[in-house]
């Protein structure tokens, strides 16, 4: 459950880079100029790392790739010609040192939770090194404290609005991100299972509200499934990951791209990158879970 939610978040590097456009270069989409190509035909790709951890996952995974120009005639055919499979990937916190190898189904460097555990409250650095170079980043692993998730759901005439609370820990600067799936179990016709999003709402950090009730809310749409019937349950499984700087930072970016796209009246997104010489995202996070019956 956990994986495949923050799979649903992050799904792969190559989000980072189909936002990141052209490096070093400022463009925008609402403006139209003839541009000299020239000098950017071809441009040298650059090292591209990602990674979140986190102690709830039973594999730590760190993805290294090369960039691909935004101008020149290369053809993509396939994205695993762009993994870098032969780095030597390093993570180190709370004392100890893991070396990850390359793991062919997830297309990642990765080490297994009970060969290395990653630690709350604790900060990691991660050191990839790939053709004589040495890209570093680092992470703080947030501490895990009392929530008190509350889920709210109240019925509208096409569906229930979700309302989801929770406690902020005072005392330190907190992110939070905040996902959920709608279940419908229709006896009979199956199971469906439905993704809620909570759009900008997802992303709740505690400036100026240090130590108070958050919130995060959203209206769900109701069908019923293959016409349906009466006879059926709701619920919904609530996700709440109390995430690092890095992480929200690279979260939220990459909403507010893939939200934009296509509008020739927004400035395209910045994707931040928290590696040392290079492009990508180096985060952790922590995840708790709550699932609620909703009476429709």
């Amino acid at each position: 459950m956990k994986i495949n939610s923050i799979k649903q978040k992050t799904s792969s590097l190559w989000q980072i880079m189909s936002f990141l456009l052209c490096l070093g270069l400022s463009l925008s989409m609402g403006c139209i100029e003839t541009v000299d190509p020239q000098g950017l035909v071809n441009t040298a790709s650059r090292v591209v790392i990602g990674s979140l951890i986190s102690p709830d996952e039973e594999l730590t995974k760190v993805q290294v790739s090369s960039s691909i120009p935004t101008f020149g005639t290369r053809a993509i055919t396939d994205s695993d010609s762009d993994l870098i499979k032969d780095a030597i990937v390093l993570l180190s916190g709370g004392g100890e040192t893991a070396s990850l190898t390359y793991n062919e189904e997830e297309k990642s460097y990765t080490v297994r939770r009970d060969e290395f555990r990653i630690k709350e409250d604790t900060r990691y650095l991660l050191e990839v090194i790939t053709g004589g170079v040495t890209y570093t980043a680092t992470c703080q692993v947030p501490r895990r404290t009392v929530y008190n998730i509350d889920v709210e759901a109240s019925k509208r005439s096409d569906g229930f609005r979700l309302r989801v609370l929770w406690d902020d820990a005072p005392g330190v600067s907190n992110y939070y991100n905040v996902t959920a799936r709608h279940i419908r179990e229709d006896i009979g016709f199956g199971t469906d299972i439905t993704s809620v999003d909570f759009y900008e709402n997802a992303f709740q950090e505690d400036t100026n509200r240090d130590g108070r009730k958050l919130s995060a809310a959203t209206d769900v749409y109701v069908y019923s499934l293959n016409g349906g019937s009466s006879d059926h349950q709701d619920s919904v499984e609530v996700q709440l990951f109390i995430t690092d700087e890095n992480s929200y930072d690279y979260l939220e970016s990459v909403f507010w791209a893939d939200y934009n796209e296509g509008n020739p009246f927004v400035e395209p997104t910045k994707v931040p990158s928290s590696i040392d010489g290079a492009l990508g995202v180096f985060g952790a996070y922590l995840v708790e879970e709550k699932k609620i019956k909703v009476i429709l």
